[in-house]
């Protein structure tokens, strides 16, 4: 692995260990669950240096500074500024347990390996002519649109009936006495948000098809001038 010693890749390395360090320094500081941050400029540096280093000089520039604009933030600016923000960490009203702390922070390490692969096995395929062209004629929404339409009344029936009354759909505003996605422990909860989501995503689905049906059907005539009767008038 051959590192190139340019301004961006200088500026990745000093400000990882900068990161590294005054976590270190402020780990006394972290409440009991964010201890695993630590861990999080040493892999950033791992990962960029081995995989997204090499990916920069690659098409679509733009993605690529992108995960690992977004990535740097997450694994590198985030545990220092945790670190010495001590117990005034997160919200008053946010009390997530120790456990979910630690899964999250697992979840985190795992995605950025996750991403990193994806992107190298991705541009490296794409750069050997792998990927065929996408075509948006053969993307199609099948399935029994009856069906869908079936689902579709039975989620809002749930909507009027049950969900209303329990808070589980919230538009505009967001009640102070309702319950976070995640804090909703009930079974039955659980079932009518999920079949509610569903059932909007299924009606988000059924309109982008339609839309995309239309502009294939209108596309040529609205596009194409030489269909496009004109008008003299200069005429009386």
């Amino acid at each position: 692995m051959r590192i190139k010693l340019d301004i961006f890749n200088i500026g990745i390395f000093i400000s990882s260990f900068i990161s590294f360090i005054i976590t270190l320094l402020y780990f006394d500081n972290y409440k009991n669950g964010y201890n695993g941050m630590i861990s999080f400029p040493i892999i950033y540096i791992f990962v960029y240096f081995v995989i997204f280093m090499n990916l920069r000089r690659r098409r679509f520039p733009f993605t690529i500074y992108g995960i690992i604009i977004v990535q740097w933030i997450r694994f590198v600016l985030m545990p220092p500024v945790l670190a010495v923000a001590g117990e005034d960490v997160g919200f008053t009203y946010i009390n997530p347990k120790v456990d979910s702390l630690e899964l999250s922070i697992l979840l985190m390490i795992v995605e950025i390996f996750t991403i990193s692969l994806f992107c190298m096995f991705w541009f490296h395929a794409e750069r050997n002519n792998n990927i065929k062209t996408f075509n948006i004629d053969k993307l199609y929404f099948s399935g029994n649109l009856y069906v869908y339409i079936l689902f579709i009344l039975f989620a809002v029936g749930i909507i009027l009936t049950y969900g209303r009354t329990h808070n589980l759909i919230n538009f505009i505003y967001i009640p102070l006495e309702a319950d976070r996605l995640g804090d909703v422990r009930d079974t039955l909860l659980v079932l009518a948000r999920q079949v509610i989501i569903i059932g909007l995503f299924i009606v988000f689905l059924l309109v982008i098809n339609m839309c995309k049906i239309k502009y294939i059907n209108v596309n040529i005539r609205m596009y194409n001038f030489d269909h496009i009767k004109m008008y003299n008038f200069t005429q009386t």
